[in-house]
């Protein structure tokens, strides 16, 4: 059995969205323990609730929404945390990579703002060649306007590696990346989450990313997540291709 810490530990009995006139419950059932290593992959159509699920993860739903059970982060209660103690393991424990990774940059700063003396400038290049991308003294001129959509998104993946959480999140990483560097991705995910004892949930409707990258795939359905051997690729194609027309809650 692995030694290896927990991470992450979720046990929520619903996620609602609270309405004037009554309670709308988006996701129920998600349960799961992720170590220290470990690769999680959700899989799930579009408007089935994966960006609400991952917002959960870090407490980050508003008011409008009530999670009834417990998250725990490297052992800390989120959902009974102070918002002092929230804000700490958000930027010390975890990282979260939106889809959109235009969210992850301030359009009126230079990249350089996010990537300043405290970063190896040699560990920085390293990643940037391997992810096919302009040299720093290139790149990090630039405003995040003038980066393509697939830029952005591999230098917004960069500054999640390169800040070495215990937990990194993300959403749709793949989304706007071509097959090449969605396999450079996944092995870099994976040698990236041993060399440095940190786990990775990410969701995706990408099978075969998931499958490649993960050691664990869960599929988020309305009744919970159910947890499948990654090998089941013809369930999980069978369940995507079922759930396409699936609209937002």
């Amino acid at each position: 059995m692995s030694e290896n810490q927990i991470v992450i530990s979720v046990n929520i009995n619903s996620i609602k969205r609270n309405g004037i006139d009554r309670n709308v419950f988006l996701l129920k059932k998600i349960f799961f323990e992720l170590k220290e290593k470990e690769i999680l992959a959700i899989v799930g159509p579009n408007g089935i609730g994966k960006t609400t699920l991952l917002y959960s993860f870090l407490n980050l739903l508003d008011c409008n929404y009530t999670i009834d059970g417990s998250i725990s982060l490297m052992g800390m209660d989120l959902m009974s945390s102070s918002e002092k103690v929230l804000t700490s393991l958000r930027k010390n424990v975890a990282k979260y990579i939106f889809q959109d990774a235009a969210n992850c940059f301030d359009p009126l700063r230079k990249l350089a703002y996010y990537f300043d003396s405290t970063v190896d400038k040699n560990e920085l290049d390293s990643y940037l060649s391997y992810f096919l991308l302009p040299t720093s003294d290139n790149i990090l001129s630039k405003y995040p306007g003038e980066l393509s959509i697939g830029m952005a998104q591999r230098l917004a993946l960069i500054w999640g590696l390169l800040s070495k959480p215990q937990l990194l999140l993300l959403d749709e990483p793949s989304s706007a990346l071509d097959a090449p560097i969605i396999n450079l991705l996944s092995h870099k995910l994976k040698e990236w989450s041993k060399e440095n004892n940190s786990s990775v949930i990410l969701v995706t409707q990408n099978i075969d990313f998931a499958i490649h990258t993960a050691t664990y795939i869960s599929v988020l359905t309305k009744d919970g997540l159910i947890h499948k051997d990654k090998n089941d690729i013809s369930y999980l194609q069978k369940y995507l291709r079922n759930s396409s027309n699936v609209s937002k809650p």
